[in-house]
């Protein structure tokens, strides 16, 4: 057993921060240009939001998902509006007609998880891109489809 002179615990035993050595070797630099690691106060990891956020390519993805959803929101509620169509998707048919602002809060807070668990939790910047690349790819189908059938090409 090989104990800390300054913590009077042993080595395995000691917490290390998450930036230490497991910390992801692609965040490196991009960590040193955001100012280092940094906490606030409740152990959030601000530092790995920040480098991962100082991805412009992972900036594009997230503007594109952030955008497709939205641009989900508008086309569905257009589509509703105009009486032609009717929602589609069995969870959130009957909310979407009844209470419109829970599904809007739902899909923004769907949206901004996907965001920060991708930010947070996948290791290297290029599975980042990857990850949330699919991500974007897949969102921005639903407002797409929408589009064509609300212009009468599906």
């Amino acid at each position: 057993m090989i104990v800390d002179a300054r913590t009077g615990l042993d080595r395995r035993q000691r917490a290390e921060p998450w930036y230490g050595p497991e910390r992801r070797i692609g965040e490196r630099r991009q960590l040193a240009l955001a100012g280092g690691p940094s906490r606030v106060g409740s152990g959030f990891p601000a530092g790995r939001l920040v480098a991962a956020l100082a991805d412009p390519w992972f900036r594009v993805l997230v503007m594109v998902f952030v955008g497709a959803q939205l641009l989900d929101l508008v086309t569905t509620y257009s589509a509703l509006a105009s009486g032609r169509f009717q929602e589609g998707n069995p969870l959130f048919g009957g909310a979407v007609n009844s209470h419109s602002g829970v599904v809007v809060l739902a899909k923004l807070v769907v949206a901004v998880g996907v965001v920060m668990i991708t930010a947070l939790e996948i290791s290297s910047i290029s599975r980042r891109r990857v990850a949330l690349g699919a991500v974007a790819a897949v969102s921005v189908v639903g407002p797409g489809l929408n589009l064509l059938h609300l212009t009468g090409v599906l």
